[in-house]
């Protein structure tokens, strides 16, 4: 593939595939960065002699799979704090007492104060 090929592919593919990957990860900011990486890989890809058949297919497979990592990734980093929101459950899914408890716990935490449905800081 030439420059003037990868170029014309670049040109077409990167707004549907800045959406795809938006609805993956649900941030632009993230989305477009997810993206970028994708061309740059496929570049790199094609610049050490690597040949890709069918181009489209390859980039969705891409920004599909660098998503789906961003988003595992992420889910990791949140793991720790979904824990402690599960800390005292009874069972795994997280009910609304669970929740109002967590709730109750970090806003004393932070100094708010709950009066009926109204926060506010002490």
């Amino acid at each position: 593939m030439t420059p003037r090929e990868f170029e014309i592919y670049f040109r077409r593919l990167y707004l549907p595939l800045g959406m795809y990957a938006l609805r993956y990860v649900e941030d632009a900011d993230v989305a477009e960065d997810l993206e970028q990486d994708a061309f740059m890989k496929a570049w790199m890809y094609i610049e050490n002699g690597g040949e890709i058949v069918n181009f489209e297919a390859f980039m969705y497979r891409a920004v599909r799979n660098a998503c789906l990592s961003w988003l595992r990734g992420r889910r990791e980093m949140l793991g720790e704090d979904f824990m402690l929101l599960r800390q005292g459950c009874e069972n795994f899914t997280i009910s609304a007492t669970c929740r109002k408890k967590s709730f109750d716990q970090r806003s004393s935490s932070l100094g708010l104060r709950i009066n009926g449905s109204t926060s506010f800081f002490t």
